[in-house]
């Protein structure tokens, strides 16, 4: 029952699939990788784009995925963002609708610079003033730029953390992403995957190395955490 928090599969709306035939095709490798939930979260800018245009292009791209998707062999998919993390995000009540739909969960894209003290409690006060639960995107992204102790106060105040399938199969990361792992740095996984090429579906692959390297355990508690976060939420299609 894997669960892929994070991809970029809703054809002709950012960076990610060019079209519904790529969308097709990649879930069907989804799908043979035993990828049974998955969230869609196109990029949100909310210096690029208006959240009411953007909500339009999303439908309509999920309209256009509906025309290739098979309810059948297909995983589950869910309707999320990935919103770029800007100043006064906790004060934000129109970002509500870039939510995982039907949770409180939210994919956020953080700076790739040391957070400062501002942005680190903005980020922790989006429950507190939102309802919003935030999960970091492609945490091994930006981790190496943080103090020792930023990630552990951001888990211990609620935020949860998702990596990339990536980070577990790049002989230069791996390492860090097993420790990471172990230290209950990382809640949950997501193949990140915009394409059939450089940037494909991984989930699978990352799965054999976590089982391989013994943590098979570690690898259940990820996938359980994504189905109960999803437990609420409507499915797309």
């Amino acid at each position: 029952m894997a669960v892929d928090f994070h991809c970029h599969i809703l054809p002709c709306l950012d960076d990610g699939s060019r079209d519904a035939e790529m969308s097709r095709a990649m879930l069907d490798e989804m799908a043979s990788q035993g990828v049974s939930s998955a969230v869609a979260t196109p990029h949100f800018y909310p210096d690029r784009f208006d959240l009411g245009a953007f909500l339009e292009k999303r439908r309509q791209s999920l309209e256009l995925l509906g025309t290739v998707y098979d309810p059948a062999s297909h995983p589950k998919l869910y309707l999320g963002a990935e919103v770029a993390y800007f100043h006064g995000i906790s004060h934000s009540d129109r970002i509500r609708s870039l939510c995982v739909e039907g949770t409180r969960y939210m994919l956020i894209e953080m700076p790739f610079s040391r957070w400062q003290k501002d942005v680190i409690e903005e980020v922790v006060n989006m429950e507190e003033e939102l309802g919003i639960v935030p999960i970091l995107a492609h945490i091994e992204r930006y981790e190496s730029y943080q103090k020792g102790s930023t990630l552990p106060f951001l888990i211990e105040n609620g935020v949860l953390i998702q990596s990339n399938a990536s980070h577990f199969l790049e002989k230069k990361s791996k390492k860090q992403a097993l420790s990471m792992l172990k230290k209950g740095k990382i809640h949950l996984l997501g193949s990140d995957c915009h394409n059939l090429t450089d940037r494909r579906p991984t989930l699978g692959a990352a799965a054999e190395e976590l089982l391989a390297a013994g943590y098979g355990d570690r690898l259940e508690e990820m996938y359980e955490l994504g189905l109960r976060l999803l437990s609420d939420a409507k499915p797309a299609l």
